[in-house]
C-alpha cells in the first residue's frame, strides 16, 4: 500500500524520495495474487518526469499478474490505461450540472478533475482563468472535450441498452411500459422474457459457444446479456440455456475453409478472446484433435487472458504453451 505523505525530517525524506521509497517495496512484492494500492502515483516531482515513472511501474505491476488499483490524475496515464491490454480506466461519477459527486463508480470511464470549472463556480478571477486555458493549449482542451464526449455517448448507449424500469404498483403487480396494462406475477421470480423460455438472471450462451453469459434486461426480440466486464444485445434466437443442445447453423463451420490456427496479435483482450472462442467451436465441430492460437509474448496480458479463458472451456482438455515459443499456444480440444 502506497497512500498518504510518509515525508520525514529524521530521515531525511522528502514527499518525492518517501513515495520511491514505498514504490520500490511494491515493486520487489509485484506478482501474482498480490494486492498493490497506490494513491496519486508519480505525484511529487516534474509532472512529466513523475508520469513516464509512474507508466513504467504500471507496465511492471501488469507484468507481474498483480492486482493493482491505482489513483491519478495525469492525463497520460488515462490515455496509457485506454490503449493497452490488462489496464482498465475507471472515475467516480461527477454531475458536470452541479459539480457535485454523485459516489458512483464507473468502470471504463477515466475521469476529470473539472479544475476550471470549479475555479469558476467559486468565483476564481476571470482574467486568470483565461490565461490558464490559454497556458495548457489546445490538447490540453481537446483532451477535456473528448472525455466528456465519451461519457456522453457512453450514458447514451447504456439508457439505449437498458430496458425502462417498471415501477412496482403492488405486491406482484407491475404495468408493462408499451400497453399500459397490468400484469401479474409472483412475488420473488424474476420476470419472463417476452415470448420467449428465458428470465432475467439466467446464465446462458451465445450460440454454440462455452462462455457463460446472464441476462441482465430484455426487448421484444432482443436480450443485454453480461459476460464478465463486456456487456452486448444479443437476438433472443442466438442464446439457449446452458446445458441445453448447442444450436447448430446451417453452414456456420466449412470444412474446406476451417483454420486450426490464428493470429490474435495486435487484437485488444475482448477481440481475441472472441475469436479463440470461435476457433475452439468451430474446432470442436470439425472433430479436430487441437487448434493453435498465436498471441505473441508482449506483457503477457492477452497470452495470460487466453490461457485462463481456455482452461475454463468445457470442450478445452488441455492446452500446452513451449518454451522455444512462449508466443504460441496449443489447445487440445475434446
Amino acid at each position: 500500500v502506497e497512500i498518504g505523505d510518509e515525508q520525514s525530517i529524521e530521515q531525511d525524506l522528502s514527499t518525492f524520495s518517501a513515495r520511491i521509497s514505498g514504490l520500490q517495496k511494491m515493486c520487489d512484492a509485484a506478482a501474482r495474487g498480490t494486492l498493490l494500492l497506490v494513491d496519486e502515483i508519480g505525484t511529487g516531482t516534474d509532472p512529466a518526469e513523475g508520469a513516464a515513472l509512474a507508466q513504467a511501474v504500471l507496465e511492471h505491476f501488469t507484468d507481474s499478474g498483480a492486482l493493482t488499483i491505482v489513483t491519478t490524475h495525469h492525463g497520460t496515464l488515462k490515455v496509457y490505461a485506454h490503449e493497452n491490454d490488462g489496464i482498465v480506466n475507471g472515475s467516480m461519477e461527477f454531475d458536470e450540472r452541479t459539480l457535485q459527486p454523485t459516489f458512483l463508480f464507473r468502470q471504463g470511464l477515466p475521469g476529470s478533475s473539472y479544475a476550471f470549472r470549479i475555479a469558476d463556480q467559486m468565483n476564481f478571477s476571470s482574467g486568470v482563468l483565461a490565461r490558464a486555458r490559454q497556458i495548457i493549449g489546445k490538447q490540453g482542451v481537446r483532451l477535456e472535450s473528448l472525455m466528456a464526449s465519451y461519457r456522453e455517448l457512453n450514458a447514451k448507449l447504456e439508457a439505449r441498452l437498458n430496458v425502462p424500469a417498471i415501477e412496482q404498483k403492488t405486491a406482484g403487480e407491475y404495468t408493462s411500459p408499451k400497453s399500459g396494462r397490468k400484469v401479474l406475477r409472483k412475488p420473488g421470480k424474476a420476470a419472463p422474457l417476452p415470448d420467449s423460455k428465458f428470465a432475467v438472471g439466467q446464465q446462458v450462451v451465445i450460440d454454440a459457444g462455452n462462455t457463460p453469459c446472464e441476462i441482465i434486461s430484455v426487448e421484444e426480440r432482443y436480450a443485454l446479456v453480461s459476460a464478465g466486464n463486456m456487456r452486448m444485445r444479443v437476438a433472443l434466437d442466438r442464446i439457449r440455456p446452458i446445458n441445453a443442445p448447442r444450436l447448430r447453423k446451417k453452414g456456420s463451420v466449412k470444412m474446406g475453409t476451417l483454420k486450426a490456427r490464428i493470429d490474435v496479435r495486435g487484437l485488444r483482450v475482448q477481440e481475441a478472446l472472441a475469436e479463440v472462442e470461435k476457433l475452439v467451436d468451430q474446432g470442436m465441430s470439425a472433430n479436430l484433435p487441437s487448434v493453435e492460437i498465436v498471441h505473441g509474448v508482449g506483457a503477457g496480458a492477452l497470452r495470460s487472458a487466453i490461457h485462463e479463458y481456455l482452461q475454463a472451456a468445457e470442450a478445452v482438455k488441455e492446452i500446452e504453451c513451449l518454451d522455444v515459443n512462449p508466443g504460441v499456444t496449443n489447445a487440445r480440444i475434446t
